[in-house]
């Protein structure tokens, strides 16, 4: 399908007759961890939702090449999904996949070994596939995999903004650490626009913990990596997080009230406050794409079908 064709699809797709706002400033947010278990995905697909209640157009990117998890968090079963964009059978119109709450997703191949390094070829499609969504989006929320491994470094250096998921326990705080340090160390030397690096502290037991942990992550980041790193938010401990998650359901949905929900919302609205602290073209979809451009993501072949 040609390029024009398919933007027109998306349109379709999503219901966008025309573009509000100029072509590339979709804003591009990597939300990763050092760690699994934090929950990094359950912030995303909450973060989409909220966000969209808020007004915004947003597309969830499942970016855990490989072992992607987002559908199943959901409780959807898609019948694409990334892999078939990278192989050339599917556009990503046909992909593309609404989700409970009126976000969209992008899902990713789970259990295929291949999908964890593309090659050149695979990366110009994913790339070109992801400006045209870029297009249509406000926000692209990217749920990258958990670690410091190369697929994860890739996509937190070249996002504009990451925000780093960790809790209160030493281990996590830990690796919540090396993964700025990755991010940060990737940054293309010469190139100014830096990614934006945000925090939040989930299963905190209280305000105080939450901040005892973003200020000690937030001085050694400065002392050692020369980055500031801002506390977006903290998350409280609250069953009504894992009864959701028991059900496949986002909890802003399943628990609207609860007090998870309540300090996910604040965190979107506090995203959607900074949009206009923000610069331009460099943290948009384009800086992104540039910047993956530069770096690249980790190669290897992907048969293509014919």
């Amino acid at each position: 399908m040609k390029a024009f064709d398919q933007a027109a699809e998306l349109r379709s797709i999503m219901g966008v007759r025309r573009r509000p706002t100029a072509i590339g400033r979709c804003r591009v947010i990597a939300i990763s961890s050092g760690k699994g278990g934090v929950g990094k995905t359950n912030l995303t697909i909450n973060l989409a939702l909220l966000l969209t209640r808020l007004g915004r157009r947003v597309v969830v990117f499942d970016g855990d090449l490989g072992l992607a998890n987002v559908d199943v968090a959901l409780g959807i079963m898609p019948r694409y999904t990334l892999r078939d964009v990278v192989i050339g059978t599917r556009t990503m119109a046909e992909v593309l996949h609404q989700a409970p709450g009126g976000f969209w997703i992008v899902p990713g191949a789970s259990g295929i070994e291949e999908m964890t390094s593309l090659s050149t070829d695979d990366r110009a499609m994913l790339i070109e596939s992801l400006r045209e969504l870029g297009e249509l989006a406000d926000v692209i929320l990217i749920d990258t995999g958990a670690g410091v491994g190369a697929e994860v470094s890739s996509l937190v250096s070249a996002a504009p903004e990451v925000i780093v998921v960790t809790t209160p326990e030493p281990t996590a705080i830990t690796d919540a650490y090396a993964l700025i340090k990755v991010a940060v160390r990737g940054q293309v030397p010469g190139n100014d626009a830096q990614t934006r690096i945000s925090l939040v502290v989930n299963q905190a037991n209280s305000v105080g913990e939450a901040t005892d942990v973003a200020r000690k992550i937030a001085l050694v980041a400065r002392e050692f990596l020369n980055v500031d790193v801002r506390m977006l938010g903290h998350i409280p401990e609250d069953p009504a997080v894992t009864r959701a998650i028991r059900k496949q359901a986002p909890v802003a949905l399943a628990y609207p009230d609860s007090p998870a929900v309540r300090a996910m919302a604040t965190i979107a609205r506090r995203l959607v406050e900074t949009s206009g602290q923000l610069d331009g073209t460099k943290s948009s979809i384009m800086g992104f794409l540039n910047r993956v451009a530069e770096r690249g993501l980790p190669a290897t072949s992907v048969r293509r079908v014919p």
